[in-house]
């Protein structure tokens, strides 16, 4: 091991956290036994089109560890299924009410909201959900669910941004 710590990240124009967060998972659980099959997971993944929402993604590609071909398969929720993954009342608790009246109100009316969190995990769960109670709109502005320290510049940018 070179003793540097690899970071993933993923640019998409899809609103689909389910299938990323499966595939970040698979991406962890073979960087944990090397990293060259997470990089040959992510090669093929980067030559594989998003299917549409409801179809399967399927990812084939050799592990080095079994010397093999290996395929994962993630499915792409459609928005039916994306809101049935929405948890209110564990927003509700975290954000309360009010606040979250406020943020939905903010959104329609396309302000730019800076959600700041200690946990990531929380923040993650916080932004999903609430872009999920979009639906049937879908957010038109910049959206970024983690913002890093070396760009947070950004924010001040004239667009709505999330």
């Amino acid at each position: 091991s070179s003793g540097i710590n690899a970071e993933y990240g993923m640019v998409t124009k899809l609103l689909s956290f389910e299938t990323f967060s499966k595939i970040f998972d698979k991406v962890v659980e073979l960087r944990n036994y090397n990293s060259a099959g997470a990089y040959a997971y992510l090669k093929a993944l980067i030559e594989e089109k998003a299917p549409k929402a409801g179809l399967t993604l399927s990812i084939q590609y050799i592990n080095p560890q079994v010397g093999s071909l290996v395929s994962h398969s993630v499915e792409r929720a459609t928005a039916e299924q994306r809101l049935e993954n929405v948890d209110l009342v564990d927003v509700l608790s975290r954000l309360g009410a009010k606040l979250l009246l406020e943020i939905f109100i903010n959104l329609l009316v396309e302000r730019k909201i800076l959600f700041v969190a200690e946990n990531l995990a929380d923040l993650t769960t916080v932004i999903h959900s609430i872009m999920q109670l979009l639906h049937p709109l879908q957010w038109q502005g910049i959206y970024i669910p983690v913002l890093p320290q070396e760009i947070l510049d950004a924010t001040s940018s004239p667009y709505s941004a999330l």
